[in-house]
């Protein structure tokens, strides 16, 4: 069976996204909007809206800091993707479970997949089998996504999972993220395989301290006037 490659300590981390085009802060910054929008919700919204909402900040932001970096928007039968500049790779979002951004877990998505995102799995399942060496050589026909002329190897997965704490007081909020490569969907549509896992350092969300005092602007006079 094929070791799954993870990427955890910092500068490993920092140098596989270099190759990639990424940088950790571009991804952080991403899941952050994912834990904004859906701490924004409230009890009257309908019970779906937090992770949809997170998942909707996610593709935004990441798209709105790579497309700047000649990135492309593909959305393949309603799948969200970003096409690497030299169409060498893919990237899909989900939400992932608990496991999510720990080395020593194995994630999985905490919703089902269609046909769309199982396609892309198979591919790069075939690819990766090409590099396992047990394998013999062989020709593996490769199934393509081909829409506006984009090609796609490659599909990869910015798994986010955010758990919100809903303590008044000092709440510890969490923010957990990666970037993974995907090589199996379970019957039931659950990605829970992987091929290669970038691990992003967890994201600190308590709150910043300063020993500053506040200052106020000065107490001002306001005088009100009727018009005349």
């Amino acid at each position: 069976m094929k070791e799954i490659i993870v990427h955890s300590d910092i500068e490993d981390v920092s140098t596989r996204l270099d190759e990639l085009g990424l940088t950790i802060e571009e991804l952080q910054e991403a899941a952050k909007a994912n834990f904004l929008a859906q701490a924004s919700c409230t009890v009257n919204d309908a019970p779906t809206a937090s992770g949809i909402s997170g998942w909707i900040a996610s593709v935004r932001v990441l798209r709105e800091f790579l497309t700047s970096k000649d990135w492309k928007r593909e959305n393949i039968k309603n799948s969200p993707r970003l096409i690497h500049p030299d169409n060498d790779f893919s990237i899909m979002f989900a939400t992932g479970d608990h496991a999510t951004g720990i080395s020593f877990l194995t994630p999985r998505t905490k919703s089902n997949k269609g046909t769309t995102t199982r396609d892309s799995i198979n591919d790069n399942s075939r690819q990766a089998s090409l590099f396992d060496s047990g394998s013999l050589p062989q020709v593996v026909p490769i199934h393509k996504f081909v829409e506006d002329g984009t090609k796609n190897n490659n599909t990869w997965v910015f798994l986010v999972h955010v758990q919100i704490d809903e303590s008044a007081e000092n709440p510890k909020h969490i923010i957990r993220c990666e970037l993974s490569l995907p090589v199996n969907m379970d019957d039931a549509g659950y990605i829970n395989s992987w091929d290669e896992r970038i691990i992003i350092p967890e994201i600190d969300t308590a709150p910043e301290t300063t020993d500053k005092k506040t200052k106020f602007a000065p107490d001002q006079e306001i005088v009100l006037k009727r018009k005349k």
